[in-house]
């Protein structure tokens, strides 16, 4: 997609053993709301809480529910005026979620809302585990990207 800001940052990392890149967005309430609350952290002005689905063979409508918590979290952080988000994959680890499912749900989820809001955010950030889920992740936006770059080219 070609978006208008050209300076949007998307990134991929993992957490060093001490924790010491921490997420902004922490999945704690097994509420459906997604709370914004300031944080007195110097690297984390604003924490993002909400729910995150828990897969369970996909027939409960897990994807739309994972959807949903990336676009709220999305919103919120513009309603906030939050710049720069940093992600875990969510629903991926306790909740089972099938990792490459829940990579592509981030990876459409992140680009749809660009398409709407190209200014917005200048730095998305996915901070994960290990190797295995960083690799997943990146080539999951790098394939996004480059399919959505090919169909822009057929018209």
């Amino acid at each position: 997609m070609n978006y208008q800001n050209a300076e949007l940052e998307i990134c991929l990392g993992t957490l060093n053993e001490d924790h010491s890149t921490q997420s902004v967005v922490q999945i704690e309430k097994e509420a459906s709301t997604i709370e914004v609350r300031a944080n007195p952290h110097p690297f984390c002005t604003w924490i993002i809480t909400t729910h995150a689905p828990r897969w369970k063979g996909g027939q409960f409508q897990e994807r739309e529910a994972l959807e949903e918590v990336y676009l709220g979290i999305l919103e919120n952080a513009r309603n906030h005026e939050i710049e720069s988000i940093a992600f875990p994959a969510i629903s991926t680890g306790v909740y089972h979620f099938p990792l490459k499912e829940a990579a592509k749900i981030a990876a459409s989820c992140v680009y749809s809302y660009l398409g709407e809001h190209p200014d917005c955010f200048s730095r998305l950030v996915w901070v994960v585990f290990d190797e295995k889920t960083r690799y997943v992740y990146q080539r999951t936006f790098e394939q996004l990207l480059e399919n959505s770059e090919s169909s822009e080219d057929l018209q």
